[in-house]
């Protein structure tokens, strides 16, 4: 959370004379950076594909007015060297050239007039505004909450009864656990939960939302472990599908606290272990904690790879995990304006790399030196590409269509 507050401080010190970067000063609330880095984590972007998109995301496309302005032009003019239309800046490229409509067509059909009212820092440079909603919600949902473990009663009908093991001579309860967690590739949108299952229906059945940092499946399996030693009342054989919680609980058991090596971090979840370093020893003669594996298919248990048993619980345990997720789930709106936000900036993204490697591709000429074919059609002093005399004037985006924001400056000097 610091750094995310580290990266909003210097944005909102952007400055405020460059077009391309209009919106971002004195914006509060930061970037959306899972949709503004959609397309650069991805690992297909990559070479000079990635190349072009960080040049577009830093405002740095080697334009005509830029390099012209620069003095590294090959032609002394800032006018665009493909079409000769209009000085060359970013919205020339991007929007208005007729020489690459055709990578703009994906945009056209995805956007509507409410996507060009987007501020300039997200059409010229993609780079795309967090929602203050999106924000909100997690902070009131995630951060701030503690967890609570409590059991959800029974209210859907008889409950089942427990299962039971007998093992050196005394009968054992069997629980299992699991955590889970929806929209986990989205950083304010991921929402975790936890869930203990004793049976279906029964009162012991634990399904909660886990807040705290990272939102995981991860976490949501270390705080089901916490949940259950906190209802642990008689002697129990825990399943977990979790190796990690298995693993690290054991040397726990073993050292009697916190392993020493782990780290007081975000990434361990330490705060929830150094709870179950406090309960365990002093529950260690109530429960023993097995592993096994997850989602095992009928084919699979006939194999003898995997306890039905065992199976039917860790399915018991994956359905309340989910329950607990979706108790804290953030509005349906922010969860819409999220994904299109993700989807817009892979339309955008995508279409500047496309531009700019048709661009680099080209070779341009002064536009008074444009070749024209020997073509009736081409035949009224216009100048043409001789590869496309009939397309130099496609449509572009209409005026009434283009949204004129309200921003002085110029681009930056390269």
């Amino acid at each position: 959370m610091g750094r995310e507050s580290t990266r909003r401080i210097w944005l909102q010190k952007t400055n405020r004379n460059r077009a391309d970067m209009f919106g971002l000063a004195g914006y509060k609330w930061g970037l959306d950076r899972d949709a503004t880095c959609i397309v650069l984590n991805k690992p297909s972007c990559k070479g000079m594909e990635r190349a072009w998109l960080i040049n577009l995301l830093t405002g740095s496309i080697h334009t005509q007015c830029r390099m012209h302005a620069a003095g590294f032009a090959a032609v002394d003019s800032n006018m665009c060297q493909f079409c000769g239309l209009e000085p060359e800046d970013t919205q020339h490229i991007l929007y208005r050239c007729p020489k690459w409509e055709h990578a703009r067509q994906p945009f056209r059909q995805f956007c509507t007039l409410a996507d060009l009212d987007c501020p300039p820092c997200t059409l010229l440079a993609g780079l795309f505004l967090q929602c203050p909603l999106a924000v909100e919600a997690f902070h009131n949902q995630v951060v701030t909450p503690p967890l609570r473990v409590f059991s959800i009663g029974n209210d859907s009908g008889p409950a089942e009864a427990l299962r039971t093991r007998w093992k050196d001579g005394k009968e054992w309860l069997l629980a299992a656990t699991d955590g889970s967690c929806t929209h986990p590739t989205h950083s304010l949108l991921a929402r975790t939960g936890a869930g203990v299952f004793f049976g279906d229906n029964h009162t012991s059945n634990v399904a909660v939302p886990v807040p705290g940092l990272p939102q995981s499946a991860q976490r949501g399996e270390v705080a089901a472990m916490l949940a259950f030693l906190h209802i642990l009342w008689r002697p129990t054989i825990v399943i977990t599908d979790s190796k990690y919680v298995f693993s690290t609980l054991q040397v726990i058991l073993e050292h009697g606290g916190v392993p020493p090596d782990m780290h007081n971090d975000n990434t361990t979840h330490f705060d929830l272990w150094q709870q179950i370093a406090e309960l365990a020893p002093a529950k260690a003669n109530l429960f023993e904690c097995t592993w096994h594996p997850s989602h095992l298919s009928i084919d699979d248990l006939d194999l003898g790879l995997g306890d039905p048993i065992f199976t039917r619980m860790n399915a018991g345990a994956d359905a309340l995990a989910r329950l607990g997720a979706l108790q804290h789930q953030p509005g349906q709106n922010v969860v819409r304006g999220a994904l299109r936000r993700i989807a817009f900036a892979e339309i955008i993204h995508t279409m500047a790399i496309s531009i700019l490697e048709n661009r680099q591709k080209a070779l341009p000429v002064a536009v008074g030196e444009l070749q024209q074919v020997d073509n009736p059609a081409c035949t009224d002093g216009n100048p043409i590409w001789d590869h496309d005399c009939n397309s130099i004037l496609p449509p572009v985006l209409e005026p009434e269509n283009w949204h004129e924001f309200e921003c002085t400056g110029q681009e930056d000097e390269f």
